[in-house]
């Protein structure tokens, strides 16, 4: 099958995910981890870089069903558990200013997008469609996920001035608006009309 003729179609969110502006805040950063205790999520390098973190004071939130075996002591370290319902899970993410996704591997990540649709600048590896949504412009693309790697995105992030993350979440949220359903499915009809009659 000749390439001109695979439709590739993005992963979307709905509409109103999407806040009109980022939330403001001065004071200590606050970082988002989003997901489940698995091996893929990179959750064990994430816990070793803040069981030795150095550098500005952060407070850093995990939402997801963390056992809590697994769970740090630290005082600045939050663990919510599971939060399946939309509108509360939005609450909690309008709390952060930057999600962190260190995964090993993913395809194109919901929370990722839904991240973004709340105003948060993104810090995440390189691996499946992440690129496509995150850059230099609204986070940082970690080529290689390691904790030395980890760490240094997450203490680059820390020192911004307040001026430099507002731009990168302000990017977040004009980029994702382009994955909306309404916007991806028209794109995806289009791609079609066009593979079919050429």
């Amino acid at each position: 099958v000749s390439y001109s003729r695979i439709i590739q179609a993005p992963n979307a969110i709905d509409a109103t995910w999407l806040r009109p502006s980022p939330s403001q805040f001065s004071g200590k950063r606050r970082f988002i981890f989003l997901g489940r205790y698995e091996r893929r999520k990179g959750i064990e390098e994430l816990h070793a870089v803040l069981n030795d973190w150095t550098g500005p004071e952060i407070e850093f939130v995990f939402i997801g069903p963390i056992p809590k075996e697994k769970q740090l002591n630290l005082p600045w370290a939050q663990y919510r558990g599971s939060v399946s319902d939309p509108g509360a899970l939005k609450a909690e993410l309008d709390q952060g200013e930057v999600l962190v996704c260190p995964s090993y591997s993913e395809g194109m990540p919901n929370v990722i997008m839904e991240a973004m649709a709340r105003g948060l600048a993104i810090i995440a590896t390189d691996v499946g469609a992440v690129a496509s949504v995150v850059d230099a412009t609204n986070g940082i693309l970690v080529e290689r996920l390691s904790i030395k790697a980890l760490k240094s995105s997450i203490q680059q992030i820390s020192f911004l001035p307040d001026e430099e993350l507002s731009t990168m979440k302000s990017a977040s949220l004009k980029r994702v608006s382009n994955y909306t359903w309404g916007r991806v499915s028209l794109d995806v009809v289009e791609n079609i009309r066009s593979a079919v009659s050429s």
